[in-house]
C-alpha cells in the first residue's frame, strides 16, 4: 500500500436526519435571553401600532357612522371630479373650434404659407 504524505482522513459528515446536538447550557441561556428581549420589543411595537390605529377610542357604532360620513364625502368628491371632466371636455371642444377658425381664417380662406 502506498501512503500519501500529508493526507488526512475526512471529518465524519453529520447525518442530516438526526437533530442537531444540543447547545451548551451557557449558549442556551444566552439565546433564551436574546429571544426574551426580542419578544418584549415586538410586544412594544404591537402595542404602539394598536395605539395609533384610527378610531381605537371609538365604539363600533361611531366607527360605522364615520365610515358612512366618509363614503358620503367620497361620493361628493367623485361627483365634482366627474363634473370637472365634462367641463374639461367641453372646454377642449371649444378650443378645437377656435383653433379651426384660426387655421382656416375668419372668412373661410385657409392661411397660405409664403415660401
Amino acid at each position: 500500500q502506498q501512503q500519501h504524505q500529508g493526507s488526512q482522513t475526512p471529518a465524519p459528515v453529520a447525518d442530516p436526519t438526526l437533530p442537531p446536538a444540543p447547545d451548551s447550557p451557557r449558549t442556551f441561556a444566552s439565546r433564551q435571553r436574546e429571544l426574551a428581549r426580542d419578544l418584549v420589543i415586538k410586544e412594544q411595537q404591537i402595542e404602539y401600532l394598536i395605539s395609533v390605529l384610527p378610531g381605537i377610542d371609538s365604539s363600533e357604532a361611531q366607527q360605522g357612522d364615520k365610515i358612512r360620513e366618509l363614503e358620503g364625502e367620497l361620493r361628493g368628491v367623485e361627483k365634482r371630479r366627474d363634473d370637472k371632466v365634462v367641463e374639461l371636455r367641453e372646454a377642449r371642444s371649444r378650443l378645437e373650434k377656435v383653433l379651426g377658425v384660426v387655421e382656416w381664417g375668419v372668412f373661410g380662406e385657409r392661411f397660405q404659407s409664403y415660401d
